[in-house]
């Protein structure tokens, strides 16, 4: 099954994003994915980062356990679209 960015959530960025969170290296991150079963090189992670390749659930799932992160961080809407896209009125709160 493949997974891919819509207008809402920017796997991409959001992959990018929780790398840098967990401070490995993205050559470190590649090596365990592939101990892992995952066939990903430099240009596929590349590729994830900037949204130009869709990753696969199994590819997902591995990522977030090596980067200790919850598999929902990659799925969290961009701000640019939420703050297009929608007027919260401060009096609500």
């Amino acid at each position: 099954m493949k997974i891919k960015s819509t207008q809402k959530i920017d796997l991409g960025m959001n992959i990018k994003d929780q790398i840098e969170k967990s401070g490995l290296r993205k050559v470190d991150l590649i090596r365990q994915m592939q101990l892992s079963g995952i066939e990903i090189n430099k240009q596929r992670l590349y590729k994830l980062e900037r949204g130009q390749a869709n990753i696969t659930a199994d590819e997902l799932l591995v990522m977030s356990k090596i980067l200790e992160c919850n598999i929902e961080e990659f799925f969290k809407e961009t701000l640019s679209f939420i703050s297009s896209n929608f007027y919260i009125d401060s009096k609500c709160f």
